[in-house]
């Protein structure tokens, strides 16, 4: 498996996290990540929210100005079997607003509106999910993930370790550090990267990922960025429906179609 396959599928499953056995058991952090993901996998359904704080350089562009992206934030809910998602954000960024949401109600479609550089949908955007190869269920992990984990991050040089207790938004997690050195991050990105810290925060009480942030630092860059993801309401019931047929078109959103010169989807 390479670097950049495990980077898409652990760090995404990272996202939906957890475990059988009480999390203060686990001394490995491999086998604690892994047990995190099983177990957080089991679940039905769960909110998230996001948010990004901080700025980057963007140079000259932005007349040597650093670019605030204080304010950046999305919520959403997710149903897990069947797998349905709903998402909205705002990113208040100067120069480069951006506000939206998606639909994925289990009816084959996403829904798309986007708002971003003065160009505004009124409707949603309907998008066939088999048209972009978007997965329909959540993928299961197999038996050999924690020793697959272990082996993709150390010959990459990464560097996992338990922290130990913490308090959490779940009451008391177990914090467990990763560093993903930034030639590795680099393979993923096509860039040059920083190192990137990741801390993950798991549920004692559940073994379920209660949240995960990173604080990237990049001198070089200009780059100061903390992200933080919470995950909660494990197992509430999720609805996602779609918009009534007259608040739906089957065009892109303006600014894809600026991208891609046309109008049609």
């Amino acid at each position: 498996m390479r670097f950049r396959s495990l980077a898409t599928a652990s760090l995404s499953t990272a996202l939906i996290i957890g475990a059988v056995a009480p999390v203060g058991a686990q001394d490995d952090p491999y086998a604690l990540l892994t047990q995190a993901a099983q177990a957080t996998m089991t679940a039905s359904s769960f909110t998230f929210a996001v948010t990004v704080d901080g700025s980057v350089d963007m140079g000259e562009s932005m007349g040597g100005q650093p670019l605030s992206l204080a304010g950046t934030h999305a919520e959403g809910a997710v149903s897990v079997d069947p797998l349905a998602v709903s998402i909205t954000f705002e990113a208040p960024i100067t120069g480069f607003p951006a506000d939206g949401g998606l639909l994925v109600p289990n009816d084959g479609n996403a829904y798309l509106k986007l708002n971003v550089l003065g160009m505004t949908s009124e409707l949603w955007s309907r998008i066939p999910l088999g048209a972009v190869g978007a997965p329909t269920a959540i993928p299961t992990l197999p038996p050999d993930a924690a020793d697959q984990l272990r082996t993709e991050l150390e010959e990459n040089g990464a560097t996992v370790s338990i922290v130990g207790d913490a308090p959490c938004g779940a009451g008391t997690c177990t914090q467990v550090h990763l560093e993903l050195p930034g030639a590795a991050v680099g393979s993923v990105v096509g860039a040059e990267a920083p190192t990137v810290p990741v801390d993950l925060f798991i549920d004692q009480a559940t073994s379920r990922l209660d949240s995960v942030s990173a604080h990237i630092v990049d001198a070089s860059s200009g780059m100061d960025v903390t992200v933080v993801v919470t995950l909660s309401g494990y197992d509430e019931p999720v609805t996602v429906t779609a918009p009534a047929d007259d608040q739906v078109t089957d065009d892109l959103p303006a600014i894809f179609q600026m991208f891609m010169g046309g109008t049609g989807s």
